[in-house]
């Protein structure tokens, strides 16, 4: 199955890869979101107050804008599925190093570069509106954007820790 459709000179964005673009959005950004319910919980694994623990989500999001300044500019010089499985590629490997991290020093290092890596959606978005017919530009938009929303506010949700289990 071919997820696009090329129709002599246009190509045609298939539901498939939309749904999956969508999808890929939601759950790229909601890396940078997964954290925050679990800073306290980190914080005692690691024996450090909440101002210390802070500086781990604090690091994610700095580095998402070290991120978007550095390889956003590359989804204009290189083809963009290449760069965006490559970060893809190079978020799985900080989420490794993230969940394996042993010291606070660690984790603050895996934070960042979860955060620099975590910059794939800036870059499906327009590759969506790219490969859509004129046309449907709109649909295409709306639903990654939809994707990467719904990614945001279900992160948190997601990895809520359960409020019951601590009792």
């Amino acid at each position: 199955m071919s997820f696009i459709l090329h129709l002599g000179n246009s190509k045609q964005l298939s539901p498939a890869l939309l749904l999956l673009m969508s999808v890929s959005c939601g759950l790229a950004i909601a890396n940078l979101y997964y954290n925050q319910p679990l800073l306290a919980d980190m914080g005692r694994t690691f024996g450090v107050d909440d101002q210390h623990s802070g500086i781990i989500s604090m690091l994610t999001q700095v580095g998402f804008a070290i991120g978007m300044f550095l390889f956003i500019p590359l989804g204009d010089i290189y083809e963009k599925r290449k760069l965006i499985t490559v970060l893809l590629l190079a978020a799985f490997l900080a989420l490794i190093f993230l969940a394996t991290a042993q010291t606070l020093i660690w984790l603050y290092a895996a934070s960042l570069a979860v955060g620099i890596t975590t910059v794939t959606p800036q870059i499906i978005i327009p590759l969506a509106a790219e490969i859509a017919a004129p046309n449907e530009r709109g649909k295409a938009i709306g639903s990654v954007m939809s994707g990467l929303l719904t990614g945001i506010l279900l992160a948190r949700t997601v990895a809520r820790p359960d409020s019951r289990a601590a009792d």
